[in-house]
């Protein structure tokens, strides 16, 4: 009886540990997705927003092109004397070729991205109206808005710290390499 009973509490202790595990398992597997979920959240709400600055600095500098060149216009037809005409054509070409250079920059972004940005703007907020209702995709996106922090973080860091440290490395190895090969040809000759 004592021995079955045994048996019966191992087994049931083996039954929760397994159970444990899997649960364990499970919330593993989970934060995981939430993981992913929120990070491609965090990146594409990320990319929206980069794109809703190149829209405005499209529009800014498309704006400011037409202000000058206008107030250039009229400053022109105001002067009748050849040297205030002068003048006023220097003193605005600078600043209006400096615009018109960004803006034919920019024309090439436009027709290349100007749809596809102005629809990841529209859907990304959409999105995040969306999902804010989600109590699970809440929680994704807080998930991944750290997996994204620590992922901009290392980005930074390497471009910053890690990237030119190597480079110099491998200067001071080519250096290493390069001296040695000179004091070799200078015994041999």
């Amino acid at each position: 009886m004592q021995i079955e009973q045994l048996e019966e509490e191992e087994h049931s202790i083996q039954a929760l540990r397994a159970k444990y595990q899997a649960m364990i398992s499970v919330q593993i597997l989970d934060v995981v997705i939430r993981c992913l979920i929120g990070s491609m959240w965090a990146l594409i709400t990320y990319s929206s927003i980069l794109a809703f600055i190149k829209l405005f600095r499209i529009v800014s500098n498309q704006y400011k092109y037409n202000y000058y060149r206008d107030k250039w216009e009229k400053e022109v037809t105001q002067y009748e004397d050849e040297d205030c005409i002068n003048q006023t054509n220097e003193k605005y070409k600078k600043i209006i070729i400096q615009y018109h250079d960004r803006l034919e920059k920019y024309d090439k972004k436009i027709q290349q991205g100007l749809y596809r940005y102005t629809f990841l703007i529209i859907l990304v907020f959409g999105l995040n109206i969306a999902w804010w209702y989600f109590d699970y995709m809440r929680s994704c996106m807080g998930y991944g808005f750290v997996v994204f922090i620590i992922y901009q973080t290392y980005c930074f860091l390497d471009r910053k710290y890690i990237q030119p440290y190597f480079e110099r490395r491998a200067q001071e190895k080519e250096k290493k390499r390069l001296d040695a090969e000179i004091a070799k040809n200078k015994k041999q000759n």
